[in-house]
C-alpha cells in the first residue's frame, strides 16, 4: 500500500536558528516512503530563519502585516498543501527517531481515525530544566495537568488514560473523546487528514488550533491514533519568562474572548473541573502533594527536574489567582461605568 503524502505546516516568527535548526535536521533524517513537503507560514522573520528554510527546500509564504494572522496562514497554508495528511509541527519541535513520520501515520489505517499524535513528550539530558520537566509531567505547565487536558502523559506512566481507549496495539491506541474529556488537541506534533481539517478552516477567521478541533468533534471526528513514541518540545529556560508567558496566553485567549472560545481549557459550567480546579489550589498553596510526586518521579526517572513541581505548581496557582482578580476587577468597572 502506498504511503500517503504529507505536507508539514509551521509557523515562525524569528525562532531561534539553533532549535529551528533541530527541528529541519529531525524532519531531514525521517525514512519515509511518501512524499513529504514542508511549508513555512512566517510572520515576517528578520533574523535569517527564512533563509535557513530555503536551505532545507521549505516552501515559504510570508505574512507581514500582522503577527496574528493565523486564520490566513493556515488556510493559505492548506491551500497551498498538496499532502493527504498534514502535520502541524512548530518550530521549537523536534521528531524522535527516524521512523517517527511513520509510526503516526500507521494508525490512519483505520478510516474512523482522523488525527494522531504521540502520547509522551520527550527530552534530552542536557536540556535545560523547563523542558525536560514539562516533558516529565506530560504538560507545558501543572495546571493542564491537574485539570487533565493535556494531551500527553507523564514519562513515568505506561498506560495513555485520555479518553476512552477503544483498541491498542503494540505501535499506538485508538482512542475516542467527548466534548467532557477533550483535551488541547492540534498542536505541537498532531497529523490531521486534509479533507478533515478544512471543514474548520475559513479565509479571515481566526484560526485557533484548540478550537478547530472542538469544532471537528461536534462534525462527529471524535477518533483520534495515540502512538506510543514522543516528541521533543522545547521551552523557555527562565521560570518568570515561561509564567509571564501563561499568564499573557490566559489574558489573550482566554480572557479577552471569554464567550466566545469553542474549547474551554476551564469549564464554568463543569463540576468536574471546578473540583479539579480546588484540588489544584489546595496542593499547590500546601506543597505536600506535589513533593511526594516529585519524589516518586524521582525514584522511576532520576532528573531533578521533577523537583521543579512544587515552585511551578505554588508560582502559576498565585499567577493565575491575581491574573483572575485582576480580569474580575476589571469587569466590575466596566460595569460601573
Amino acid at each position: 500500500m502506498k504511503a500517503p503524502s504529507i505536507t508539514i505546516l509551521t509557523g515562525t516568527l524569528n525562532p531561534s536558528l539553533a532549535t529551528f535548526t533541530r527541528m529541519l535536521e529531525s524532519i531531514k533524517l525521517q525514512q519515509y516512503d511518501g512524499s513529504v513537503e514542508h511549508i513555512i507560514l512566517d510572520g515576517g522573520s528578520t533574523n535569517g530563519s527564512q533563509e535557513l528554510a530555503k536551505e532545507y527546500r521549505c516552501m515559504i509564504l510570508t505574512f507581514r502585516n500582522s503577527i496574528n494572522e493565523g486564520g490566513d496562514r493556515m488556510y493559505k497554508g492548506i491551500l497551498k498543501s498538496h499532502g493527504e495528511i498534514l502535520l502541524l509541527l512548530e518550530s521549537d519541535n523536534f521528531l524522535v527517531g527516524r521512523d517517527w513520520l511513520s509510526l503516526l501515520v500507521e494508525p490512519f489505517k483505520n478510516p474512523r481515525v482522523f488525527s494522531t499524535y504521540p502520547a509522551y513528550n520527550d527530552y534530552e539530558k542536557d536540556m535545560n530544566i523547563l523542558t525536560r520537566y514539562t516533558a516529565l509531567i506530560g504538560a507545558p505547565e501543572p495546571t493542564l495537568f491537574f485539570l487533565k487536558k493535556s494531551d500527553k502523559i507523564p514519562r513515568t506512566q505506561m498506560m495513555y488514560d485520555k479518553g476512552t481507549i477503544l483498541s491498542e496495539n503494540s505501535h499506538y491506541y485508538t482512542v475516542k473523546f467527548n466534548s467532557l474529556n477533550l483535551t488541547t488537541m492540534g498542536d505541537n506534533g498532531f497529523m490531521v487528514r486534509k479533507n478533515v481539517l478544512e471543514k474548520v478552516i475559513f479565509k479571515g477567521k481566526t484560526y485557533f488550533h484548540t478550537d478547530a478541533f472542538r469544532m471537528l468533534l461536534d462534525l462527529g471526528y471524535d477518533t483520534y491514533g495515540v502512538t506510543k513514541n514522543s516528541i521533543i518540545h522545547t521551552t523557555k529556560t527562565n521560570m518568570v519568562s515561561t509564567v509571564m508567558r501563561r499568564i499573557q496566553v490566559k489574558r489573550h485567549f482566554s480572557d479577552d474572548l471569554r464567550g466566545t472560545r469553542k474549547y474551554l481549557v476551564f469549564n464554568w459550567h463543569s463540576t468536574e473541573d471546578w473540583l479539579r480546579l480546588f484540588v489544584y489550589i489546595f496542593f499547590s498553596l500546601t506543597l505536600i502533594q506535589p513533593v511526594i510526586f516529585s519524589i516518586r518521579g524521582y525514584r522511576k526517572i532520576p532528573d531533578v527536574a521533577w523537583f521543579f513541581h512544587p515552585i511551578m505548581c505554588f508560582v502559576m496557582v498565585i499567577g493565575y489567582m491575581i491574573s483572575e482578580i485582576e480580569y474580575q476587577m476589571k469587569n466590575l468597572n466596566q460595569k460601573l461605568i
